[in-house]
C-alpha cells in the first residue's frame, strides 16, 4: 500500500504586511515633502530687492528683474514651470 502524502501547511500571506509597509513609505514620503504656501508679503520680503518688479501677466503677478549694465548686450532668461529667477543667483538653492 502506497504512503500518504502529508497535507502540505499552508505558507503564511505576507502581502498585507507588504502592503503596509509600502502605504507607511508612501505617507512618510508624503509628509517629507509636504510645504505649505509662504503668504506673498513673506515671499516678496525674502526674495525683491532693489531690482526688483512686479508685473501683471495673465491676471497673475510676475516677479521680474532688469539686473546688468546699461551698455551691454541683453540676455534674457526665462525658468521653467517649478522654477524661480533664483536659479541663476550665486549660491541657489536657499
Amino acid at each position: 500500500m502506497p504512503r500518504r502524502r502529508r497535507a502540505e501547511e499552508p505558507r503564511p500571506r505576507r502581502w498585507p504586511l507588504v502592503l503596509l509597509f509600502l502605504a507607511g513609505a508612501f505617507f512618510g514620503v508624503a509628509l517629507w515633502a509636504y510645504a505649505p504656501d509662504l503668504p506673498r508679503e513673506v515671499l516678496i520680503q525674502r526674495y525683491a530687492n532693489e531690482q526688483s518688479k512686479f508685473i501683471e501677466v495673465a491676471g497673475a503677478q510676475a516677479h521680474v528683474r532688469d539686473e546688468g549694465k546699461a551698455d551691454a548686450m541683453p540676455l534674457l532668461l526665462i525658468h521653467g514651470s517649478l522654477g524661480s529667477l533664483h536659479m541663476w543667483t550665486a549660491g541657489w538653492p536657499n
